[in-house]
């Protein structure tokens, strides 16, 4: 949706947080998904995160990942 959007596009990033790691994180937005990458999170925080209820508890409790 983001992507078809000419004020979005390139103007909002989502990322997704969640427990599993992809064998190939994505670090840039495209019309086929959302950054995963979790290093990419950290350093450039997304605008919007998805995540699972874990994730987000997780997030609650973890000093290294506290800027999320």
């Amino acid at each position: 949706m983001i992507y078809h959007c000419n004020e979005l596009r390139g103007n909002v990033r989502v990322g997704m947080y969640v427990g599993s790691q992809e064998e190939t994180p994505v670090r840039m937005m495209s019309e086929q998904g959302v950054i995963t990458d979790h290093e990419t999170l950290l350093n450039n925080l997304p605008d919007i995160l998805m995540a699972n209820y874990k994730m987000l508890d997780y997030l609650l409790v973890s000093p290294k990942d506290a800027i999320l």
